[in-house]
């Protein structure tokens, strides 16, 4: 027993001697990678140096106090973007260090400045905005930058309105972009924003829009002048390379109050129109501007539906003279025969006699109120009596053919004949002479006679 006693009690020191205790020593820490009051930028690394005799279980990063990583394996880091922060803004940043025990040790913090203004793209500009017909083009410089991610092309209505992106572009060489829905009478303004990796993004500064369309070039008339049996108006040839259309207006008025379209045609190389008159229409000329298109204008129109007006223009021409040979008194023969009254007038025109279609007269009776011959012309001729008017030999008895005289020998009926309807009637009568030229007919001459 004594024996035993001894044995035992070494054996209860060799117990107690070997059992470990506790860790309670926390591991070092510190943020190696930077220095308090450092400007930093972009994508930074934050780089942790920390130790502890049973191992380090895991690092905490901390932003402000805002937990943002936890890092579980060596070497401990974290990759801070900075571009997320303001520039000139601070930030602390701080790490907690755990080693195997859970014993935890906090970092001296730092303090950082965030500083981006060097870091985004370079700014591009747009260097033109030009269209056609049928497209509008934008362009702008080449980005430089190695990190390039994207462009944007922005586009709005206005310098200082909200910018909208139209396209996108991840392609460097590529620096024009093509619009076919545009409007090239109002402002269209274009930006180009380039954006880097970083997701920083920088958007040129002034913007540029397109040089607004100008309308046609303002079309001339040249003249506008009878011919044949029409008028005939003259123009300048359109220059404009956006060409739409002419079209010619006439008007009552030179103001263009009101006005018909006459005229119009696509074809650019056009530069006059000839119209006929209207044969069974007679233009008086004492009515001129009321009865017939006396005023015209030429209008040039573009592809954007711009246009541009002429000067006002009318028909430039002196009115013929008439002289009328005629009795101021007829006696009507008292028995039943047929008396022939030669009526002449002679035309003066200073363009010639070319322009003279014909000269008659239309007979109003006063005391019945009344046109004669129901309203119709009378007409006299410049035949030298060449031609059988009537059958079977009855002719105008005009005497020189070519003259400027017309001629026409009036038959007036006796009082013997017993049939009234068959007599000429007596009274007073207006006569009014007309002078048919080119399409205008001139109404400007009147004979008074007393038949009896």
């Amino acid at each position: 027993m004594k024996r035993l006693l001894p044995l035992l009690c070494i054996s209860m020191i060799l117990y107690w001697s070997c059992e470990e205790e506790p860790d309670t020593t926390p591991p070092t820490v510190s943020i190696s990678s930077h220095s308090s009051g450092q400007t930093v930028n972009e994508i930074i690394t934050i780089t942790v140096t920390t130790q502890d005799n049973e191992g380090i279980s895991k690092v905490e990063f901390f932003i402000d106090d805002s937990l943002v990583l936890t890092d579980t394996e060596s070497p401990f880091q974290y990759e801070w973007n900075t571009t997320q922060y303001e520039d000139n803004s601070e930030h602390i940043v701080k790490v907690i260090s755990y080693d195997n025990s859970d014993n935890s040790t906090e970092s001296q913090p730092i303090l950082l400045r965030v500083d981006n203004s060097t870091s985004f793209p370079q700014v591009l500009n747009i260097t033109s905005v030009t269209f056609t017909l049928t497209e509008m083009t934008v362009e702008w410089e080449q980005s430089t930058d190695g990190d390039f991610k994207d462009y944007k092309v922005l586009y709005s209505e206005s310098e200082s309105s909200n910018k909208d992106t139209i396209q996108t572009y991840t392609d460097k060489t590529i620096t024009s972009h093509v619009i076919i829905d545009f409007d090239p009478l109002v402002e269209n303004w274009f930006w180009v924003q380039v954006t880097d990796t970083m997701g920083l993004s920088s958007i040129g500064g002034g913007g540029m829009t397109n040089v607004l369309d100008s309308p046609p070039i303002t079309p001339i008339i040249d003249s506008i002048y009878f011919i044949g049996d029409g008028i005939a108006i003259d123009w300048v040839q359109s220059q404009d390379n956006d060409f739409s259309n002419y079209s010619i207006q006439y008007s009552h008025t030179a103001s263009f109050d009101s006005f018909e379209i006459l005229y119009t045609s696509n074809n650019q190389s056009d530069n006059n129109y000839f119209y006929s008159c209207d044969t069974n229409t007679n233009y008086y000329a004492f009515d001129f501007a009321a009865s017939v298109p006396a005023y015209y204008r030429l209008i040039t129109t573009d592809v954007w539906g711009q246009e541009s007006l002429s000067n006002v223009s009318t028909i430039e021409f002196e009115y013929p003279n008439l002289t009328i040979s005629a009795p101021d008194t007829i006696v009507r023969p008292s028995d039943e025969t047929v008396a022939l009254q030669l009526v002449s007038a002679e035309v003066f025109d200073a363009d010639g006699l070319e322009t003279i279609k014909w000269v008659g007269f239309t007979s109003y009776h006063v005391e019945g109120d009344s046109m004669m011959n129901k309203g119709n012309y009378i007409y006299l001729y410049d035949d030298g009596s060449d031609v059988i008017l009537y059958p079977p030999n009855f002719t105008s008895g005009d005497d020189v053919s070519g003259d400027g005289i017309y001629s026409f020998r009036i038959p007036i009926y006796g009082t013997g004949f017993t049939d009234p309807s068959f007599q000429t009637i007596a009274g007073h009568f207006i006569w009014y002479f007309t002078v048919q030229y080119h399409c205008l007919a001139i109404e400007l001459f009147t004979h008074t006679i007393v038949i009896e």
